[in-house]
Parts: structure tokens; C-alpha cells; sequence
């Protein structure tokens, strides 16, 4: 886990900045400059953008890192790999944008009740997408090489920046909310080109093609694993991500601009995840070539004490403190509607967290076809659900449909890998943290409030953190996270020795 904690840790910091830079902008930026449908529709064409690029990419970026130690040489280019990943995946992003252009039409007239004057900038989710499309493909290419931080920088702190720097200017009244809107295309446009000329510099993007590479058996392995790859993004999109869009196309922006901003403080939950994950995805993906069932065992195991650590902590401090949030918040009474949403997506997302990188152990395995089979078997559970339960109760069902879709999703998975290969994620210390988090939050919870908000925030937040961390590094929960804590202690020492 060396290489993995050490990435993991390091992308935990950079999607922490983000946090802190996404929650400026979506508590205290967008709701104080945007109207509630400008930010509705602002949140509606990023997230349905999200939601759609793994479609449109056809299931390409699935193979970024799965086959990548199939055609690893460093002496040739890795025989073209980056080319023909870029070859395909411009191609289908094409495609892709021709088939939105011929059903524009009826596109616009399905939303323009709901959406008023507000439908003319659907169409900035073309160029959106085929961006996100392009920077998941070569975010994941770096990956293999180690090379995560600037690609997740740029995609991460960069468009965070961009976009609160143009909500700003809107307020100065420098552009106007048609201008925004194209600068946040530019903006993505602009983290595609700066991450190409990252990977150019560090000599990773070469654009060579070695067809003599190119033989039946492995493309029939890569078209096989694109198959599934694409129907198994289409079914997590469906499954975990189109909320945000039932929730627009169902009710209306405003709802949407609660909904995001619920989802937004939920969703920092899963950042831990995402940066395991991303450091862990290479590894596993080695070792399950190298039939190293050892390694990958210690990899799950380990993956779900550590995030379920982590996690805990960050939804119990969010919870601890969400009624005084929205109550700094500017016009926080008008979103206050998306606190339930917090604390169903936040259930979703420990269970999420406490079985580990099932989907990575999977996916990367010669099984993988599971996880489109039960994930396409949930998105159709997901959507029915949204369906049943947002006219009945509105944002709470749409948030208690992707819980429910979550937890099952997760269920089928952790039964899976047992009956597979035997293994399963938890131990005694998945019961400890459980407990740490109990005890820590019941105390702090009872402390007495302040008169001053934000006094009252940083004193419970405090307090709370106080004793559940220093439970978990006293107890040792987590050998990974004491060592990683001692090793600090050690180069402040040295450093002021």
C-alpha cells in the first residue's frame, strides 16, 4: 500500500483544497450573485455533462488503465496506446455530438417548460462533455505513470477557480450570464489543453502507432472490455449520477439549485474514495495480470478500513453542524430543502465507502462483466424508483432512490467478491470506528451552542474532531493512518531539530 497511501494522501489534500474552494463557490458565491434558475441551470449542464461523458465516450476511458500493462514499452512510445485511445475516443465524441445536433429539436421542446428562456444554453453540454470526455481519458492515462496530481489539479481546482472568477465577474457586471456560460465551456477547454501540455512535457504524450502491436487476440480482449466497459458506465451514470437530471426534468431549476447544493455537501463524503481509487486502480490492475490474489485481497481489506475512517468522520462532522451551514449560507432559506438530501446521499455513500474498491477488484479482474450485469440491473431499480418517488416526494425521493441504488448496488458486490475468491472487506476495526464515531459525535452533539454561528461550528466541529481522531490514532484503528501520522510527527521533529 505504500505507493498507493502515498498517491491516496496526496489527491485526498488536492480534492480537500477543492472542497474548500467548492464550498466558497457553492454556498457562499453562486447562491449570493446567480438567481436561483441561472444557478439551476449552471449546475444542470455540469452535472447532466457528468453524467452523459462516459456515454458518449462509448466505455474508451475504461480501457485506459486496464490494458495499459499489456502494451507498456517505454522504448517505443507504449506502442501507440495513447494514440489509439485519443484515435477512438475523438471519434465516438464526434459522433456523439452529430447525433445531439439532429435531435436538438425536440431536445429543446421537452424542456423548454420547465426551463423558460433558460433552454438556450443546453446546448453547451456538447463541448462540456466531449472535454470531460477527452481529460478522463488522458487523466487516466497518466495515471499509469504515476503522473495524477496536475491532471487531477487542473480538473479539479482549476474549473473551481475559473468558475467563482466568472461568477465574480458577472457580480462586477464585466460580462453577463450568456458570457458565463461560454466562459465555463472555455474553461474545461482550456484544462484539456493545459493537461496535454503537461503530459508533452513530461514526454508522456506520444502520438506513435505501432500496427505491427495491433494483433486480433488483444483487440478482441479490448473489444470485448469496451462492450461492457460502455454499457457498465451507461448503467452507473443511470444508477448513481442522473438524479440531478430526473430532479431538473421532473420539477424545475430551482429544485435543481437545492438538490446541488445537497448533493455537492454530500458528495465530499466520497472524496476519500475517489482518491484511493485513483491511486489504487494501476496497482490492482498489475496484479490481478500477475494473479496476485494476495495483494489484492490486502488492497480490499484495507481500502475499506481506511475510507470507512474517513468517511465517518466527514459525514458526521457535516451533519454535526448542517442546520448552522444553512444558516450562514446567503439566502440559505431558499435551499434549505437540500438538507435531507445530505444526510440520505450521506448514508449511500458510508455504505459506499465501508465495502472498500469493490467495483476496481472487480472491474479489473477476469469477471468483470459483473459489474455492468448488476449495475445495469440497478439502474433500471434507480430510475424506477425516481419515477415513484420524486412526484410523491419530491428532492427527498431522488436522494432516497440513489441511497437505496447505492446500498444494494454495493450489497450484490461485497456478496460477489466472496463468493468469487472468498474474500471480504471488514474486521474488528470497521466496528471500532463505528463505535469512535458513535461516542464522538453524542458528545459534541450535546455541547451548548453559541451566540456567534461560526464561533458555534468551530467549537462543536473542534471538539468533535478532537475525539474521534484522537480515538482512532490512540486505539490504532488504522495502522496505515497511525504510521502515516507518526512519520509527520517525525519530519516536523527533524525539522525543528
Amino acid at each position: 500500500m505504500g505507493v498507493i497511501q502515498r498517491q491516496g494522501v496526496n489527491l485526498t489534500i488536492i480534492n480537500y483544497i477543492g472542497v474548500v474552494l467548492g464550498t466558497i463557490n457553492m454556498l457562499f458565491i453562486y447562491p449570493k450573485i446567480l438567481s436561483a434558475n441561472e444557478f439551476g441551470i449552471f449546475k444542470f449542464v455540469t452535472q447532466t455533462a457528468q453524467m452523459l461523458f462516459p456515454f458518449a465516450l462509448f466505455g474508451i476511458g475504461s480501457l485506459s488503465i486496464r490494458f495499459f500493462p499489456n502494451f507498456k514499452n517505454e522504448h517505443n512510445g507504449h506502442n501507440g496506446f495513447l494514440t489509439l485511445l485519443l484515435g477512438a475516443a475523438s471519434t465516438v465524441l464526434a459522433l456523439f455530438s452529430i447525433l445531439i445536433y439532429f435531435f436538438y429539436r425536440p431536445i429543446k421542446e421537452a424542456y423548454a417548460a420547465n426551463f423558460g428562456d433558460y433552454v438556450q444554453y443546453l446546448p453547451y453540454l456538447v463541448p462540456i462533455t466531449c472535454c470531460m470526455g477527452l481529460i478522463s481519458v488522458l487523466s487516466g492515462y497518466s495515471s499509469n505513470f504515476q503522473r495524477m496530481l496536475v491532471p487531477h489539479s487542473l480538473n479539479n481546482l482549476f474549473i473551481k477557480l475559473c468558475t467563482g472568477g466568472l461568477c465574480i465577474a458577472l457580480f462586477m457586471r464585466w460580462l453577463d450570464f450568456s458570457n458565463l456560460m461560454a466562459g465555463l465551456v472555455f474553461s474545461y477547454f482550456l484544462v484539456l489543453l493545459l493537461i496535454i501540455l503537461y503530459l508533452t512535457q513530461q514526454g508522456l504524450f506520444n502520438l506513435t502507432f505501432n500496427f505491427n502491436f495491433i494483433r486480433k487476440p488483444i483487440l478482441k480482449s479490448m473489444g470485448g472490455y469496451l462492450v461492457f466497459g460502455f454499457l457498465g458506465n451507461i448503467s452507473t451514470a443511470l444508477a448513481l449520477q442522473i438524479d440531478s437530471f430526473m430532479v431538473g426534468t421532473m420539477i424545475d431549476l430551482k429544485s435543481v439549485a437545492s438538490y446541488s447544493i445537497g448533493f455537492f455537501i454530500a458528495d465530499t463524503i466520497d472524496i476519500p474514495r475517489r482518491s484511493i481509487e485513483t491511486a489504487a486502480s494501476p496497482v490492482l490492475a498489475q496484479a490481478w495480470k500477475d494473479n496476485n490474489l494476495i495483494e489484492i485481497k490486502n488492497i480490499y481489506r484495507k481500502s475499506s478500513l481506511n475510507l470507512l475512517l474517513a468517511g465517518l468522520f466527514i459525514f458526521l462532522g457535516i451533519w454535526l453542524s448542517v442546520d448552522l451551514l444553512f444558516e450562514i449560507m446567503p439566502n440559505g432559506e431558499k435551499y434549505v430543502a437540500g438538507k435531507y438530501v445530505i444526510l440520505l446521499l450521506g448514508f449511500g455513500k458510508i455504505m459506499d465507502l465501508a465495502t472498500g474498491i469493490n467495483a476496481q477488484v472487480i472491474g479489473y479482474s477476469p469477471y468483470f462483466r459483473f459489474n455492468f450485469y448488476s449495475i445495469l440491473a440497478l439502474a433500471c431499480f434507480n430510475i424506477l424508483c425516481n419515477l415513484l418517488l420524486i412526484p410523491h416526494f419530491q428532492l427527498i425521493g431522488a436522494a432516497l432512490a440513489t441511497m437505496i441504488a447505492l446500498t444494494l448496488f454495493n450489497v450484490l458486490k461485497l456478496i460477489y467478491i466472496y463468493y468469487r475468491w472468498f474474500m471480504q472487506p471488514f474486521s474488528k476495526g470497521s466496528l471500532l470506528i463505528l463505535a469512535i464515531g458513535a461516542g464522538s459525535y453524542t458528545i459534541a452533539w450535546f455541547l451548548p451552542d453559541t451566540q456567534n454561528l461560526i464561533a458555534a461550528i468551530i467549537f462543536k466541529s473542534f471538539v468533535f474532531a478532537t475525539l474521534y481522531i484522537g480515538a482512532a490514532l490512540l486505539l490504532n484503528v488504522s495502522p496505515d493512518i497511525s504510521n502515516l501520522v507518526k512519520g509527520y510527527i517525525r519530519k516536523i521533529q527533524n525539522h525543528n531539530g
